[in-house]
Formats: C-alpha cells, sequence, structure tokens
C-alpha cells in the first residue's frame, strides 16, 4: 500500500509539473504568434513601399513583346497625359508580371512599371479611372501595385 500511496505522489507531482510547463508553453506559443503577426505585417509594409512608385497595367495585349512594352507604354501614358514632359513619363523598368504565360489571349498577363518619378505616378492612375483609354480594342486599367498578401486582405 506505501508503495502504490508512493507513485501516486509522484505521479501527481510529475502531472503537476508537466501541466505548469504546458500552460507555460502556450503562453510562449501565443506570444511568438503576435511576434509572427507582427513581423507578418512589417513585411507587408516594406514590401508595399517597395512598390510605391509601381503601376500595374491591366488588359495590355500579349502580343506587345517584352522590347516594345516600354515604347508602347510610353505611348500610351502621352495619350493619357498630354500634357506631361517626357522626362515626366520616364521609366526605370517595365514588364509583364510575373506568373505563368496564358496561352488564353483574352485574359493577358498585367504589366508592372516602375516610373522614375513618383509625384507623376499618381495622375495617369486618376485619369485613367474617368475615362479609360483603349489599346489595340482592348480596355486598359492602371492600378497601384500592391503586394499579394494586401490584395488578400
Amino acid at each position: 500500500m506505501e508503495a502504490l500511496t508512493h507513485h501516486t505522489d509522484q505521479a501527481e507531482t510529475k502531472l503537476i509539473a508537466l501541466s505548469e510547463i504546458t500552460s507555460s508553453h502556450s503562453q510562449d506559443i501565443t506570444y511568438l504568434h503576435s511576434k509572427i503577426a507582427a513581423l507578418e505585417e512589417g513585411i507587408e509594409d516594406l514590401n508595399n513601399r517597395s512598390r510605391r512608385n509601381n503601376i500595374r497595367v491591366r488588359g495590355l495585349p500579349e502580343i506587345v513583346t517584352s522590347y516594345q512594352i516600354q515604347a508602347t507604354l510610353t505611348d500610351l501614358f502621352k495619350r493619357i497625359l498630354p500634357e506631361a514632359s517626357a522626362q515626366d513619363l520616364m521609366m526605370d523598368r517595365a514588364h509583364s508580371a510575373l506568373c505563368p504565360l496564358v496561352l488564353n489571349q483574352d485574359t493577358p498577363r498585367d504589366v508592372i512599371v516602375h516610373m522614375h518619378r513618383f509625384p507623376i505616378k499618381e495622375q495617369p492612375v486618376q485619369r485613367v479611372r474617368q475615362n479609360p483609354p483603349t489599346f489595340e480594342q482592348r480596355n486598359i486599367a492602371l492600378f497601384q501595385d500592391l503586394a499579394p498578401t494586401t490584395l488578400k486582405k
């Protein structure tokens, strides 16, 4: 009987210790989840800040090759903003969005444009909202380029 009591006391002591450890781990996990969420928000913010000079162009057909994109977009932006100078419409880079090539020509990939001058970037986006242009009988839309996580939210 004494041995059974001794073993029961040891089991209860170990159970209490394990319960305290589990509670401590639960608190740590909750804390780490909040830290991970804060880090993900920070990364998303940095990602969006790195895209702040970008414009996402939707509707440009796939027949425009990567060599023609920048010239085509310059012509498009000149039609949208006729008063803008060539320096205002300078682009650092322009490329198709990174996604699988769609064989259906009705749904072309978006084109990402990194404007050299930040102040001019919002003007074509706002103008297109009022009067959407067309390119080869396709409606063109301009959007702020946002991180995929922001778009999901």
